[in-house]
């Protein structure tokens, strides 16, 4: 019994020491403890439990747990119901004296409390882990807005080439809309491999450790082939190791169509440019030829070698070189500039040079395209397409011509007549016999030269000339006839005129077969105008053409006809060519200028041409 006595005193000394040991670590206890009873009743608190909630030990003595905890009483069950042996772990919200709502995790247990069964509480304030993943929540939800809001898709991809995640433009772009993709192969998904590919990205990065990118095509579910643009960039982790890559990938189907477009484009038009018979040069801003198409090489007889890369100031004569070289420093392109130059291999020739500022491909600095048209053989044929005309106007001429060089003719016959028959003539009456016999032939010589001049081939050439001067000119060979025919021909010329740049002897053919035209209008008679001037456009004066009115007063052309009279080989005419209005259409185009006509039949027909001042009058 003594025994027992004793080892009772040290079992109830034990239990106080444990009991204060307890105690202790309770009220010490780093994390709010609370002991309550199998009712849900607060037995006892520690002081962190205290400082959690807000409450006085006393306060929280008093009350149940679910003043803590009221919206859910199933925890308040759930802890009641916890077996000896067994723990709960759970995450709650408590709520504060000041009514703030505090989310904990709590750990609790079966604990024996005064020999009473009890349940021990211990809760760990959350508030901060709970900010921390709301804020981490929402940077993921908020990178995940930023991913999935880029049209490119991106995808996260291990050294497996297993995809681990993906953006939404990844997903849809794959036609796997509404599908997961993740844990999947990248060539499985992409290519519809069975293995990973030979020219793979992924690899090629993970290997290198750098960026790569490539461009791949595929077929769509419908067949259609897609083009991806695909980069990789490494993924590095805390110990700078890559274990991943993130790839973007693009599709560029519509742009690689554009360039297959332009590609195709471009070749058309290099096929185009090869096949035009004209003569083509590209030169960059320093002057230097970039490329010609073969009509230039076999016109001017050169080698690629004489001309690409090369200035054109050593390519061209320089004559052309001159008139290209100031249309490029100036800015003012030109268009059909005629220019007659010699070369080295091929003589004289003839050229239309056109000279336009372009940009070949949309990044490339701006280049000067050079057109040259051969103007040679077509010049030769219309040279004798004109001497033609003037031959025909001529044999039409030829009655007045007759005329004029009879005249002269008869008093000749008529004072050598008289020498012949008086052979005692005085001296005086002799010498001025002698001297009209010599005036007239001097008038016959001087008719037969302007027939002479206007018929010969002249040499073309464009110079600034007043264009009183070959009408002037051209009346004087058709004035007889115009008398012979009782016509009256008014003149209204303004003397004073600016210069025009053209080649005198084309004006002469067509200022003689518009006025021939008149003249054979007017078989009875009638009146002829003619009028030079600046042109008018409504009230004002342009300074810019020189206008030439001719009106006759002649039979006119009937409606039907009208369009018709510039077409080459159309007449009226029972002896006629039919070329000489078309001729004359065709040298006003190629001084620039323009031709109208309107008529009335039975009133008459007026002619209105109009010529460019020359480059000097303009500057004036």
């Amino acid at each position: 019994k003594a025994n027992l006595e004793v080892e009772l005193q040290k079992k109830t000394l034990r239990l106080k020491e444990l009991e204060e040991d307890f105690e202790y670590l309770f009220q010490h206890s780093l994390y709010p403890i609370f002991l309550i009873d199998l009712k849900g009743r607060f037995v006892e608190v520690n002081e962190k439990a205290c400082s959690l909630l807000g409450y006085t030990r006393k306060e929280l003595l008093s009350m149940d747990i679910l003043k803590i905890h009221p919206k859910n009483s199933l925890a308040k069950e759930a802890l009641l119901r916890i077996d000896s042996g067994q723990t709960l772990l759970a995450g709650i919200n408590f709520i504060t004296k000041d009514r703030r709502s505090i989310p904990v995790e709590l750990y609790a247990r079966r604990a024996t409390y005064q020999s009473m069964p009890h349940i021990q509480i211990m809760a760990k304030d959350i508030t901060r882990e709970t900010r921390l993943e709301e804020e981490k929540s929402k940077i993921k939800n908020r990178l995940e807005a930023i991913l999935n809001g880029i049209d490119e898709g991106l995808a996260v991809i291990d050294r497996n080439y297993k995809i681990r995640s993906t953006n939404r433009a990844f997903v849809q772009s794959l036609r796997y809309a509404g599908k997961s993709v993740v844990g999947k192969y990248c060539y499985k998904v992409l290519h519809n491999y069975a293995k990973a590919c030979k020219q793979c990205v992924v690899r090629n990065t993970l290997q290198t450790g750098k960026s790569s990118e490539s461009i791949r095509s595929r077929r769509d579910s419908d067949g259609t082939k897609i083009y991806l643009e695909t980069r990789a960039y490494p993924l590095r982790d805390a110990e700078g190791n890559i274990n991943q890559v993130i790839c973007i990938f693009r599709e560029i189907t519509k742009r690689k169509k554009l360039e297959e477009r332009i590609r195709y484009l471009k070749e058309y038009n290099e096929s185009i440019v090869a096949s035009v018979p004209s003569s083509i040069l590209v030169v960059d801003k320093s002057l230097r030829v970039v490329s010609a198409n073969e009509s230039f090489y076999e016109d001017f007889e050169l080698e690629k070698k004489e001309v690409e890369t090369k200035s054109i100031e050593r390519v061209l004569p320089a004559e052309l070189n001159k008139v290209i070289l100031e249309a490029i420093r100036t800015g003012s392109f030109l268009k059909k500039e005629e220019v007659e130059t010699t070369f080295p291999r091929i003589g004289r020739k003839v050229l239309h040079i056109s000279v336009v500022g372009t940009k070949l491909e949309e990044d490339e600095e701006e280049r000067t395209l050079i057109i040259i048209e051969d103007l040679s053989e077509k010049k030769q044929l219309e040279d004798e397409l004109i001497r033609s005309g003037k031959l025909a106007a001529l044999g039409e001429l030829s009655a007045g011509l007759a005329h004029e060089i009879n005249n002269p003719l008869a008093i000749i016959s008529g004072y050598a007549q008289m020498l012949q028959a008086e052979s005692a003539m005085d001296e005086a009456r002799k010498q001025h016999y002698l001297k009209e016999i010599v005036e007239q032939t001097d008038r016959a010589a001087r008719i037969m030269r302007k027939v002479r001049d206007f018929a010969r081939p002249g040499e073309s050439r464009m110079e600034s000339v007043d264009i009183n001067e070959p009408l002037i000119r051209i009346l004087s060979l058709l004035k007889d006839q115009a008398h012979l025919k009782n016509i009256r021909i008014n003149k209204n010329l303004d003397l004073s005129l600016p210069r025009i740049k053209a080649d005198k002897d084309q004006l002469e053919q067509i200022f003689l077969n518009i006025i021939l035209n008149a003249v054979q209008a007017m078989p009875n008679g009638g009146e002829l105008t003619l009028r030079t001037n600046l042109r008018r456009q409504g009230a004002k004066v342009s300074a810019k053409r020189v206008e030439l009115t001719i009106i006759d007063t002649g039979c006119g052309v009937p409606k039907e006809n009208l369009g018709k009279i510039f077409d080459p080989f159309f007449t009226t005419k029972q002896k006629s060519s039919g070329l000489g209005l078309s001729i004359t259409h065709s040298l006003v185009n190629q001084h620039h200028g323009t031709i109208a006509v309107q008529s009335q039949v039975g009133k008459g027909t007026t002619f209105v041409i109009t010529f460019p001042l020359s480059s000097e009058e303009k500057e004036k």
